[in-house]
């Protein structure tokens, strides 16, 4: 059963199935039915794969700095950085993207949205 007891550990879960473990299915269980709030997050989650087969590298994602505030009873807002790290010929790189995610409690937090910052 997936945990989705609060916000943080919603968002970190959605998180971790989307960009880390890279599997849809899994993150669907930590976000709302309607996804169309989160292509964003689909489309970076693309542009590393996309990014990984032009440097013939493999990108490892970090989620930093999680910080979750309530805007009501049932909302929530969280902020993260996504920071994507790779080695191309021996030069390590990496680049931080600010993320906001919108969080809703349907009987279980889950992330209904992300933008870039």
């Amino acid at each position: 059963m997936p945990d989705r007891s609060s916000p943080d550990v919603a968002a970190n879960n959605y998180l971790i199935a989307l960009v880390i473990d890279r599997n849809p299915t899994r993150a669907r269980l930590f976000s709302c039915a309607d996804q169309s709030k989160l292509v964003n997050l689909h489309r970076f989650e693309r542009d590393v794969e996309d990014q990984e087969q032009r440097l013939q590298s493999v990108i490892s994602v970090k989620i930093e700095n999680l910080q979750v505030q309530r805007t009501g009873d049932t909302t929530a807002i969280a902020l993260v950085d996504l920071r994507r790290v790779v080695t191309t010929n021996g030069v390590r790189q990496s680049l931080t993207d600010r993320w906001q995610l919108e969080l809703v409690d349907e009987g279980g937090w889950r992330v209904c949205g992300g933008l870039p910052l």
